[in-house]
């Protein structure tokens, strides 16, 4: 199945959205998850978390505190990281026939970057992480994703060098 390279990047950037969507509605709820009702149930949080509240004055401040955080950690590695993994993924895909295969998405290693992410993904699930450091990790993940997708949907509007029928 042949596409044009702005269809590769249109759909490169809704995956990444996607996952990052995920991984942030994941990483919120486990930071959020102690919270029911007027109650906080303490059951799955680190000794950190709880040391973090007594300077913040609150579980609810601290959970605010900590996605705060990895909002801002996930929005600098995916403007400053991600971004020119897009860049380069742009710069292989322009040198492409266009329109070309819907299998030069991604490469190799793309796909085995994916796995390992993958992996530690099931590890951190496996080895049981406190709530409150598995949902960091999540959100800030999921914010770098989502800003990384941008990159894709402003490459997908650049006209490509290389046009052939």
């Amino acid at each position: 199945m042949k596409t044009r390279h702005s269809t590769l990047y249109a759909l490169s950037g809704i995956i990444w959205l996607g996952v990052g969507i995920m991984l942030l509605n994941l990483g919120l709820g486990f930071l959020m998850a102690g919270f029911q009702g007027q109650s906080f149930v303490t059951n799955g949080y680190s000794s950190f978390f709880f040391w973090l509240s007594s300077f913040t004055n609150g579980y609810d401040t601290t959970a605010i505190l900590l996605i705060a955080l990895a909002l801002i950690l996930g929005f600098a590695k995916g403007r400053f990281v991600l971004q020119k993994t897009a860049l380069k993924s742009h710069e292989r895909i322009a040198k492409l026939e266009n329109p070309t295969t819907i299998g030069n998405l991604y490469t190799k290693s793309n796909f085995i970057i994916i796995a390992i992410m993958m992996g530690l993904g099931m590890l951190m699930k496996a080895l049981n992480l406190s709530n409150d450091i598995r949902g960091f990790i999540d959100v800030a993940v999921g914010c770098a994703l989502m800003q990384g997708s941008l990159a894709y949907f402003r490459l997908m509007m650049q006209p490509t060098t290389r046009e052939t029928l």
